[in-house]
């Protein structure tokens, strides 16, 4: 009887809980039927970037994410070379702080597997918010073949959490991706 109680009263108790359990675990998925081999350089994306994403609205912000990136690409063996021909464009984007309405925005640039790469585009995010979401797309093919989720980077104004720890989470979250082939 009293380990009835215990436990009828550690399920209350949890369930009073009104602060969720968050996982700030970095993930990565990726094409599998990749050969990361063929890949030494790579460019950051140009644009046109979703409106008011977190992740490249504010100029600052943006190159903290991508020096930090930058450094863990270095570290691998990729050299980034911004202004020519590369074999990887990368691209941040992030978790929508708060539910919008869908924005149609056009665009002419743009990754497999995403759809309409020609005419207008919804603006809808279905990561946690505040999750910086990393893409590596095959530059010739225009596929993505590698995708790192960092959950809680950005507050919700849309601001850095702990920018200090940046580089250290990005590292977590790029750990497993394929060194480059000398």
């Amino acid at each position: 009887m009293k380990g009835i109680i215990v436990a009828a009263a550690i399920l209350l108790l949890a369930g009073c809980s009104s602060t969720p359990v968050i996982d700030n675990a970095p993930r990565a998925d990726f094409d599998r039927g990749t050969d990361f081999r063929v890949y030494k350089t790579y460019r950051w994306f140009d644009g046109p970037f979703m409106p008011d994403d977190p992740a490249t609205k504010e100029e600052t912000q943006y190159q903290t994410v991508r020096d930090a990136i930058n450094v863990q690409l270095k570290e691998k063996g990729y050299e980034w070379r911004q202004f020519s021909a590369t074999d990887l464009v990368l691209h941040v984007h992030s978790g929508m702080i708060s539910p919008r309405q869908p924005d149609a925005w056009i665009t002419y640039n743009w990754y497999k597997p995403w759809w309409g790469a020609y005419g207008p585009m919804a603006d809808i995010s279905r990561y946690d918010p505040g999750t910086l979401v990393l893409d590596v797309i095959d530059a010739k093919r225009t596929e993505l073949i590698w995708r790192g989720l960092l959950p809680a980077v950005y507050d919700e104004d849309g601001s850095l959490i702990q920018p200090e720890k940046l580089p250290d989470r990005i590292a977590a979250m790029l750990k497993d991706y394929p060194a480059a082939v000398k």
